[in-house]
């Protein structure tokens, strides 16, 4: 900073300036509008980081909520029946025979993988592949097994 300016406001040799001096200081300096944008800059900030944090506090409750629920309850109003192996049934029901869950219902926490071992390996090469995914996933993930040996 030039000297003439902290001499201007009472500043003299090493003197650290007091705050009120500071903001003379850089009202000679800076033009109003560049302090002014400055201080909107930082308002703005603050207002980012507000709505940042605001978000941040949602995203976590969210994530709470979702992972206190077992995967039944996460799923439960996005199970489809199935009769003779189709969603649909063109008004005629047959027997029923399963039941499917449609993903686009489910919480958009719930992601579902499904890993196709080739059938013709032997039992003992599948047991360690199934083992090798298990032990790579982290401990929050739920793993089905279905009927068919399949892992979901």
């Amino acid at each position: 900073m030039a000297s003439k300016e902290f001499e201007s406001v009472g500043c003299v040799g090493n003197q650290n300036p007091s705050v009120s001096q500071t903001s003379q200081i850089i009202n000679m300096l800076y033009p109003t509008e560049i302090t002014d944008n400055m201080i909107d800059e930082q308002k703005k900030k603050r207002q980012i980081n507000k709505i940042l944090l605001a978000l941040q506090t949602n995203m976590s409750e969210n994530n709470s909520k979702y992972n206190n629920l077992t995967i039944g309850e996460r799923i439960k109003d996005a199970i489809t029946t199935l009769y003779n192996y189709k969603k649909h049934t063109d008004g005629k029901k047959g027997s029923k025979t399963g039941s499917a869950v449609d993903l686009g219902k489910c919480d958009d926490q719930l992601c579902v993988m499904d890993f196709d071992i080739k059938k013709d390996l032997s039992d003992e090469k599948i047991t360690e592949i199934r083992n090798q995914i298990i032990e790579n996933l982290p401990s929050n993930v739920g793993l089905v097994k279905t009927a068919h040996g399949g892992l979901h």
